[in-house]
C-alpha cells in the first residue's frame, strides 16, 4: 500500500541477507509489506475501492476480503523487493485514514514475487479462488519447531505450490503468516474430507495429524477464509 500507510517518522532499511538468515526454508529472497484493515462502519465498499486503486509508487500487491473468520475486513499484501525504504512525506496521514476503524501493518520475508503470484494466481483475473490465511505465534522455545512444522504442513497438501509461508521480520506480534489457495469453495471441501490426507501429512514427516501437531508448537494463532479483490494497474 502507499508508504504513508506504514505509518512511520524514520527511515526502515531492512536487507534481504538478514531476512533470509530468519526466514523458512523456502527461499525468503524478497520483503512484502502486510497491510490488515478494518473498515469504518458503513465504509467498506469505499475503502475496498481506494485499496484496490493503488497510488504510483505501489508495489504489485494481491488483495482480499474477508469472508470467515478473524475481526479484518481486508489484508493486502504489497511486494516491496529487496528491502523497505521508509520515508516521511509533507502529508503523513495516509488519504483511508477516516476509512478504517483500526489497520496493523507488518514486514515480513517471502519468496520472489514470481513464485509468490504463480502460488496465489496474483497475475490471474479473480475467479471463483477461495483463500485461508493464517497467523501463528510461536510458543516460547518453540519457534523453530513451528517453522517446521508449517513446512511439513505445506508440503503434505494436495496443491503444495498453491500457499506460500512468510515470516515476521517488523511489525505484529506474529511469527508466520500463510497464504493457502484453493480454486474454488468445493475444491477446499474436497481437501478438507480428502482420505489421502493422513498418508501425505506421514510422507511430509508428520508424526501425527497437522491439527495435533501445530498445537504443541503454536501460542496464538488465527484463520480466516477470504476471498480475492481485483486490483488495478498502479497509477503512474
Amino acid at each position: 500500500m502507499r508508504r504513508a500507510y506504514w505509518s512511520a517518522l524514520a527511515v526502515l532499511l531492512v536487507s534481504a541477507s538478514a531476512a533470509r538468515a530468519q526466514a523458512p526454508a523456502a527461499a525468503a529472497t524478497d520483503l512484502y509489506h502486510v497491510h490488515f484493515v478494518q473498515a469504518a462502519p458503513g465504509k467498506a465498499a469505499e475503502l475496498e475501492k481506494a485499496m484496490a486503486s493503488p497510488p504510483a509508487d505501489a508495489g504489485k500487491m494481491i488483495l482480499l476480503r474477508h469472508a470467515q473468520g478473524s475481526t479484518w475486513d481486508y489484508v493486502a499484501i504489497e511486494h516491496v523487493g529487496p528491502k523497505a525504504t521508509i520515508e516521511i512525506g509533507p502529508n503523513p496521514a495516509s488519504a483511508t485514514r477516516e476509512l478504517r476503524a483500526w489497520h496493523e501493518d507488518t514486514f515480513v520475508a517471502g519468496p520472489s514475487w514470481d513464485v509468490f503470484a504463480r502460488a496465489l494466481g496474483a497475475d490471474a483475473a479473480p475467479g471463483g479462488q477461495v483463500y485461508i490465511v493464517g497467523t501463528y505465534r510461536g510458543a516460547p522455545g518453540h519457534r523453530a519447531q513451528l517453522e517446521q512444522t508449517l513446512g511439513k504442513i505445506q508440503a503434505s497438501a494436495a496443491k503444495p505450490d498453491s500457499g506460500v509461508v512468510l515470516q515476521h521480520v517488523e511489525g505484529a506480534n506474529w511469527d508466520y503468516m500463510v497464504v493457502a489457495r484453493y480454486d474454488s469453495w468445493q475444491a477446499l471441501a474436497n481437501e478438507e474430507t480428502d482420505a489421502a490426507v493422513a498418508e501425505r501429512e506421514k510422507k511430509a514427516g508428520l508424526a501425527r495429524s497437522a491439527g495435533v501437531e501445530l498445537r504443541e508448537h503454536v501460542g496464538a494463532h488465527s484463520d480466516t477464509l477470504a476471498t480475492r479483490v481485483a486490483v488495478k494497474p498502479a497509477a503512474k
